[in-house]
């Protein structure tokens, strides 16, 4: 009997677990069946695949000690997908959760009176408390791995339905830190506020709401009130990694504060939580940055050397070095700082943001000093280790390419100075020259050789010293010959290229890359190089065959200006590049005088000279900038003495001149919106009047097209379409790259489609007027004209020859792939003693066209042309054209 009733309660409690199972029902069976199995089955492995990414994150993640480090450690785009498996298994478990075990079902209501408690539980949308928790999990992982837009409604599903509970509070906190990821700082500052003034704020998450405080500071780059904020966060912080961070980001908000004993307290903080090795360090080397100007530095400098003694540190070199360069630059000990700066660069072979850094320090020092051609080189040098992501970027890109400019511009004038004094010599003084110059080159390449091989040997001879201690102090029975040689070659390659490294910094694979400017010359007999190189044109690439070998004069000759149209050239260039410095000077540099001395220059070379006059101007806008009205006045006397007529003159002699100018601007355009209506309301004769009037009187002007466009088209109307298709292929071909030629051509094609008898006889008239009318005894040709990519030329050249190989052996023909001037290839077939035989000809290849055209892909057809017409249809190119005068002479 008592086996019976075990039986039977048994399966009772069993139907009454699965009866409750259901998410239909909404008891407090099958609640709490729900909230026990959602719990502590599905959402605890949810979690625990969540800790597991995280841990996975702070494993392969490296922290970036040159910058501010960011308040939140994650996500980040760099390691994110090394969670990507941890976070879509966290995601699948919280997502089971909310299908498995959500339940919205209403509970059966009692009878009777309701407490206001009853009817807000039946009122409810969700009955298990762990659903919330599941959307939650769901939006971290979904940030964690950079699924923005499904972690975007994760938190707001949570804040719309669950406004009053903590999980919607949490995800308000989420949703900022994911909004502020993306610098949205609009509705992330609402959110804030919203959070900073809600009553009964829950105390556990008083960290959270100010370190989200903190990192809208920082990205607002509100350094003061991200460390108020911090400093409020670690109040609430218990956790000792989320208290080292804090610290560490404080130490580094009070430097770029200025307040470097607050800074030197938390990185000593820092030191003292025991934070890892990495940290430890950098909080020692940010305790040195912290170093205020008057105070003694020896207790700083000797802890640096200490550190750069620890084999542990060898990899941080560069960080050392470079800490020592700030206290010495703070100490004003400006070479002593570059000097560190430069072995910090030296040492830094993996670190680029350090090395970044630290030529940057030195391109600051150069740069306030004025010596803008060596700020120069480091700023390059700071772009090629950077990405937009760097701080000051803006600001640095922006320096760097002005001071490359103005490089690019003085490296001009002097090669062109170079050059020019090169080109005056005798022929003999000049060979001389040159030799003198391949002699040093020669003499230093052997210098060079000759160290190399010295410093090849001494590490040769120290590691075979170094094999043979190895194998005395273990016993080992390494051959030593061998040991040298395997420690000789990596060791000798990793020297030469740290030794370029060192000076040159990170160099893409390119020509020329040694050259800051690309291209610049120089006569110094004690440079390496010692080349005469071309400056670079802007926009061009110099594609002429260069000789290469600079032990020969043809090198140092192919630049010299020995013509006098190459002279005036160069003179050109100068008066370009002395221009083009001084406004760099003055408008980008604020040198004013600086500027003054390259205008100055180019009046001085040039006096006579028209581009003089807009130096002059420029020089007279200066000195009256600047308040020296003296000066200004001269400057004014000269113009007017040495350019009576010029316009910058007249701008400088007539206060009102370019208001003058500017109201005949206004006049022309008023104009040209009279024609353009005139046409456009169909009074085509006024248009055309308008337009021809303005272009007799203003024919260079730069709107002048905009008229011969509104002339054609109204001419168009009144003469017919004839008389239109010419205007617009004039335009065509004079002002091809205008956007009225655009429009000339879309509408000549439309023509060409509507009304092809026009271009036909267009055609015929245009080939009438430029090719003479064939004779029957004059030499010929038989061509093919190739318009389209596709067709094989050389395929049709190999046809024809089989072809007359096999029909025509005796005409003794030559087949070539030729151009006109427009690129358009051609196969020509010369030559033929009179018209007759090459229209012979022609006909043969026209019945034969199949065996002709065999794999050729594109197929042409041949026409006759005499050999004065075919010199002039290379030039002209109008294949079209041609072919009516073909059938109109040839084709009857």
């Amino acid at each position: 009997m008592s086996k019976f009733r075990y039986l039977f309660i048994s399966i009772l409690s069993v139907l009454l677990i699965f009866s409750s199972c259901s998410t239909k029902k909404n008891t407090i069976a099958s609640r709490s069946y729900h909230n026990l199995t959602a719990h502590y089955n599905v959402y605890f492995n949810g979690k625990e695949s969540y800790k597991k990414g995280l841990k996975r994150l702070e494993q392969n993640y490296k922290e970036d000690y040159t910058v501010l480090l960011p308040v939140f450690q994650f996500p980040n785009a760099e390691a994110a997908t090394n969670a990507v498996a941890d976070m879509d298994r966290t995601i699948k478990k919280a997502s089971k959760t909310i299908v498995l075990h959500s339940i919205t079902a209403k509970p059966d209501i009692k009878k009777g009176i309701k407490t206001q408690k009853q009817k807000e539980f039946y009122n409810k949308r969700e009955y298990n408390k762990w659903i919330d928790d599941a959307y939650l999990l769901m939006g971290k992982a979904y940030f964690m791995k950079l699924d923005l837009y499904n972690s975007n409604a994760s938190f707001r599903q949570i804040i719309k339905e669950y406004p009053k509970e903590n999980t919607g509070i949490e995800a308000q906190i989420m949703l900022t830190r994911k909004l502020l990821f993306e610098n949205e700082f609009s509705e992330s500052a609402d959110i804030i506020n919203n959070l900073k003034t809600r009553k009964k704020f829950p105390k556990k998450y008083n960290s959270d709401l100010r370190a989200i405080q903190a990192d809208y500071a920082i990205r607002k780059k509100q350094y003061p009130e991200a460390a108020k904020m911090l400093e409020e966060a670690l109040e609430f912080r218990n956790k000792k990694n989320q208290k080292l961070r804090y610290h560490f980001i404080l130490g580094q908000l009070y430097q770029l504060n200025g307040q470097y004993d607050k800074s030197l307290e938390h990185f000593k903080k820092v030191i003292k939580l025991d934070p890892p090795y990495e940290m430890a360090f950098n909080a020692r080397i940010n305790m040195a940055n912290s170093f205020e100007a008057g105070s003694d530095a020896s207790e700083i400098r000797r802890n640096l050397y200490k550190l750069m003694k620890d084999e542990k540190n060898k990899e941080f070199l560069d960080q050392i070095y470079y800490a020592l360069g700030q206290i010495d630059l703070k100490e004003g000990k400006k070479k002593e700082a570059l000097d560190n700066y430069s072995k910090s660069c030296q040492y830094s072979t993996t670190n680029t943001k350090q090395k970044a850094r630290s030529f940057l320090a030195m391109a600051k020092i150069y740069y306030a000093d004025k010596e803008y051609l060596q700020s120069q080189k480091y700023y390059d040098s700071v772009l090629l280790n950077i990405d937009e992501f760097f701080p000051e970027y803006p600001e640095i890109n922006s320096r760097a390419r002005n001071l490359q400019r103005l490089a690019k511009n003085l490296n001009t004038v002097s090669f062109e100075d170079s050059v020019q004094f090169v080109a005056r010599m005798s022929e003999n003084e000049r060979n001389i020259f040159i030799d003198r110059i391949i002699a040093t080159v020669k003499e230093k390449e052997a210098e060079e050789a000759r160290k190399q091989q010295e410093e090849m040997m001494a590490e040769q001879t120290s590691m075979y010293e170094y094999s043979d201690m190895q194998a005395r102090n273990q016993s080992s029975s390494i051959n030593k010959d061998q040991s040298g040689k395997w420690y000789f070659y990596p060791s000798s390659k990793s020297y030469g290229e740290n030794e370029f490294l060192v000076k040159w910094g990170k160099r893409k694979l390119e020509d020329n890359w040694r050259r800051s400017n690309k291209k610049q010359m120089s006569f110094d007999e004690s440079a390496q190089e010692n080349t005469l190189q071309e400056v670079e044109s802007e926009g061009k690439e110099t594609d002429k065959k260069k000789v290469k070998d600079n032990k020969s004069r043809e090198y140092y000759m192919q630049d010299l200006p020995l013509t006098d149209s190459a002279m005036a050239a160069s003179h050109d260039k100068i008066k370009k590049s002395l221009y083009n410095a001084a406004q760099i000077y003055k408008d980008d540099l604020s040198e004013y005088l600086l500027a003054a001395e390259l205008y100055q220059d180019q009046a001085k070379r040039y006096p006579k000279d028209e581009a003089t006059a807009q130096s002059l101007y420029q020089l007279f806008i200066l000195y009256k900038q600047i308040g020296e009205n003296e000066k200004a006045n001269m400057v004014k006397a000269r113009l007017i003495n040495d350019f009576p007529g010029n316009i910058y003159t007249q701008i400088v002699n007539n206060p009102e001149f370019v208001k003058q100018l500017q109201d005949k601007e206004n006049q022309i355009n008023e104009e040209y919106n009279k024609a353009y209506l005139a046409y456009q309301g169909g009074d085509y004769q006024q248009a055309l009047d308008i337009s021809a009037n303005m272009l007799a009187n203003n024919p260079k002007h730069k709107i002048a097209i905009k008229f011969i466009f509104v002339k054609y088209l109204a001419e168009g109307k009144i003469y017919g379409l004839d008389s239109l298709r010419r205007g617009l292929n004039y335009i065509v071909s004079n002002y091809g790259k205008t956007e009225e030629a655009v429009f000339a051509k879309s509408i000549i094609a439309q023509l060409d489609q509507t009304k092809p008898e026009i271009k036909k006889k267009e055609e015929i008239a245009q080939a009438r007027a430029v090719y003479a009318k064939p004779e029957k005894d004059e030499k010929h040709l038989v061509i093919y004209i190739a318009n389209d990519k596709k067709t094989n030329v050389n395929q049709l050249v190999f046809n024809t020859i089989n072809y007359n190989l096999d029909n025509f052996v005796r005409a003794n023909l030559s087949v070539k792939a030729e151009q006109t001037s427009q690129n358009k290839q051609m196969v020509v077939i010369r030559e033929f003693a009179n018209m007759q035989e090459a229209i012979n000809y022609y006909s043969a290849i026209t019945r034969d066209k199949v065996i002709l055209m065999k794999d050729v892909t594109k197929e042409v057809d041949p026409v006759v042309i005499s050999e004065k017409n075919y010199n002039i249809f290379k030039q002209d190119g109008n294949d079209s054209a041609y072919r009516e005068f073909f059938n109109e002479n040839y084709n009857k």
